[in-house]
């Protein structure tokens, strides 16, 4: 297949990657080809050296080319191997690992088994931050291996349509603090989102989203803690 499905086909992909290299933005997950699709991008700050790679299990249609661009396409099973040899090949060039995949079913609160084992292993590969989304609405966080997996961090800016009982309004804002060991700290502010903009939650808002994220994320055995300086996730 090729990538002419794209929402608004091959000609918006090039514009969008065109405008982010203008603004010097640098991004991954997609390319004007195979190469550049699943090519990491390294970033360097305070002295910490960044590594980054993405890709999607959805819409296989949209996968890039050898001369055609599009997504960098994974399926979780068959898929897996290689993105392990990805994740090891990039953790011995930089202190930290970020792996971002944009992946699974719209509107479900968890994770399938299948799902799960491959956050695992991803964390074993190397990772330090897994960082999942697709859903539309956040899943449960879980602490492995000195890993943090984010299993979904729901919608930021959106106009989807807001489920009254999945509430997919309401999200975080994820501040994951880092030194070249690793985690130090995860910070969660609670947002809800409406008419495509997004605010700090309050009020009952507030308290919804942070009850279910404590509660989904207890599954996982990952305490979530709030106090008077915010929300905090517990590291083991």
């Amino acid at each position: 297949m090729s990538s002419t499905f794209l929402d608004f086909s091959e000609e918006g992909l090039l514009e969008t990657i065109a405008v982010l290299d203008k603004a010097g933005i640098q991004h991954v997950s997609a390319g004007r080809n195979k190469a550049e699709a699943a090519k990491p991008v390294i970033l360097k700050k305070k002295g910490i050296t960044i590594g980054i790679l993405g890709c999607t299990d959805n819409e296989p249609g949209w996968r890039a080319q050898e001369k055609a661009p599009g997504t960098n396409y994974v399926e979780i099973v068959q898929g897996l191997s290689e993105i392990e040899k990805e994740i090891k090949k990039l953790r011995g060039e930089v202190d930290i690992v970020i792996f971002s995949i944009h992946w699974g079913p719209n509107m479900k609160q968890r994770p399938t088994e299948e799902f799960q084992d491959f956050a695992h292993r991803i964390i074993d590969a190397g990772a330090h931050i897994f960082h999942g989304h697709s859903a539309h609405i956040f899943q449960g966080i879980e602490i492995y291996n000195k890993g943090v997996i984010l299993y979904d961090t729901g919608d930021f800016v959106d106009d989807y349509y807001v489920s009254p009982l999945l509430r997919n309004d309401q999200s975080f804002f994820y501040l994951v603090e880092i030194d070249k060991d690793g985690l130090k700290k995860i910070e969660l502010i609670p947002l809800l989102i409406s008419y495509m903009q997004v605010n700090k939650a309050t009020g009952d808002d507030y308290k919804e989203t942070v009850r279910r994220i404590k509660k989904l994320s207890k599954e996982f055995g990952t305490t979530i803690n709030e106090t008077d300086q915010g929300v905090f996730v517990e590291l083991n």
